[in-house]
């Protein structure tokens, strides 16, 4: 029966710690990457979303979701990321998550003043 108790205490020993090490384990880090950090309204805003484990490789990730406050956001199914249509101007905050890792992009957006036409006129 010694050998049993012994046993039963050791399994609980490795639950513990597997419990200590999954709660309290490093973590990774989650960045978003857009070309610049500025947009027109309306106007298509590519961004990439990167996953990296605590040892700082590109790790991928399907559990990555991506929001904004200001527009709408199309995202890769594999949340490697995306596609930012700003809404109105001002900034538009990108907020990726990825179980407990948040990050965020803030974008400044400002209305298109793209001229419809160019007119040059001699002289």
């Amino acid at each position: 029966m010694i050998w049993l108790s012994g046993f039963v205490a050791g399994i609980a020993a490795c639950l513990v710690a597997e419990f200590v090490w999954w709660h309290f384990r490093p973590k990774g880090t989650l960045t978003i990457i857009g070309a610049t950090n500025m947009a027109d309204v309306g106007k298509p805003f590519a961004f990439t979303v990167v996953a990296k484990n605590a040892a700082g490789a590109v790790v991928p990730d399907n559990t990555i979701t991506v929001s904004t406050d200001n527009g709408t956001v199309t995202v890769a199914s594999d949340g490697s990321g995306g596609v930012l249509t700003p809404g109105s101007a001002g900034t538009a905050n990108l907020t990726a998550t990825d179980g407990t890792l948040t990050t965020s992009l803030a974008v400044a957006v400002a209305d298109d003043l793209t001229p419809a036409s160019l007119t040059i006129v001699p002289g």
